[in-house]
C-alpha cells in the first residue's frame, strides 16, 4: 500500500531542524570562546524572526509569518542601536502589519474559493484511494461551503470565545498575539479532513472537539507547551 505524504510539511521540518542545529552550534561556540558572536544574535527578537522564516518556508500561503518578523525586527533594532529609541514606533508598525495581513489574507481566501483543487500527483502510484486506519481521512472539496464553514480569528491583547455550529466545517486559521482563543466544536461536524493553522505569540488556544473526531497534531512549540486531554 502506497501512502502519499505532503512534501512541504517534511521540508519545513527539515528547515526547522537545520535552524535549531545552527542555533545550538552557535551557542556552543560562544560558550567555548571559539568565535565571537554579538549578544543580539541570540536574543529573543532573533528567535521571533527565525520562527517567522521557518513558517514562511513551511507554509508560504500563511502570511502570519510577516507579523513575527516585523515584531522581531523592531525589538532587534532596539538591541543593536539602543540609542535610537525605535520601540515607540513599534505598535503603529504592528497595527499596519496586522491590517495588511488581514487584507492579503482575505484576497487569498477569495482566490482559493474560486480555484478548483488540484491533484497532488497525476500518477496513480502515488495515490492512496483507501487510507489506512491510522491516517486522517482525505479532505472533501465536493461540498459547498459558506462563510461559517471557514474560521479566521485574529486576536491582539484580547480573548476570543466562540461556539462553532457548522455541520460542514472546513478548517481555518488562528493568530494570537498576547491573546487567547477558546473554540468549542461540540455541536459542529466535519466531512473529511480539515486543517486548523494556529500561530501564537505569547498566547494560548483551547479547542473542544467531539469525542468521535480523530485529531492529529503537527506542532513545533518553542518556549511553549502542548496538552492533549482526550
Amino acid at each position: 500500500m502506497n501512502v502519499h505524504h505532503n512534501p512541504s510539511r517534511y521540508s519545513g521540518k527539515i528547515i526547522a531542524g537545520f535552524v535549531l542545529t545552527a542555533i545550538g552550534l552557535g551557542l556552543l561556540f560562544q560558550q567555548l570562546n571559539w568565535f565571537f558572536f554579538p549578544s543580539w544574535l541570540f536574543s529573543w527578537p532573533m528567535i521571533l524572526i527565525i520562527i517567522g522564516l521557518v513558517r514562511r518556508a513551511n507554509n508560504p500561503n500563511n502570511s502570519s509569518w510577516l507579523i513575527l518578523i516585523v515584531v522581531g525586527c523592531l525589538f532587534l533594532v532596539e538591541k543593536i542601536f539602543p540609542g535610537e529609541n525605535v520601540i515607540h514606533l513599534g505598535w503603529p508598525v504592528i497595527i499596519i502589519a496586522a491590517g495588511l495581513w488581514m487584507i492579503f489574507r482575505r484576497n487569498h481566501e477569495l482566490n482559493t474559493k474560486n480555484t478548483p483543487p488540484k491533484e497532488a500527483f497525476a500518477n496513480d502510484d502515488f495515490l492512496n484511494p483507501e487510507p489506512a486506519a491510522t491516517e486522517p481521512p482525505p479532505v472533501n472539496h465536493s461540498q459547498t461551503s459558506t462563510a461559517e464553514d471557514y474560521l479566521n480569528s485574529f486576536s491582539v491583547f484580547g480573548d476570543i470565545k466562540k461556539n462553532i455550529f457548522s455541520k460542514t466545517f472546513k478548517g481555518g486559521e488562528l493568530v494570537n498575539i498576547f491573546a487567547g482563543t477558546h473554540l468549542d466544536f461540540s455541536h459542529a461536524d466535519i466531512s473529511g479532513r480539515v486543517i486548523i493553522d494556529v500561530m501564537q505569540l505569547f498566547g494560548g488556544t483551547k479547542l473542544v472537539v467531539p469525542p468521535h473526531w480523530q485529531v492529529v497534531s503537527d506542532i513545533a512549540p518553542i518556549f511553549g507547551g502542548v496538552s492533549d486531554k482526550r
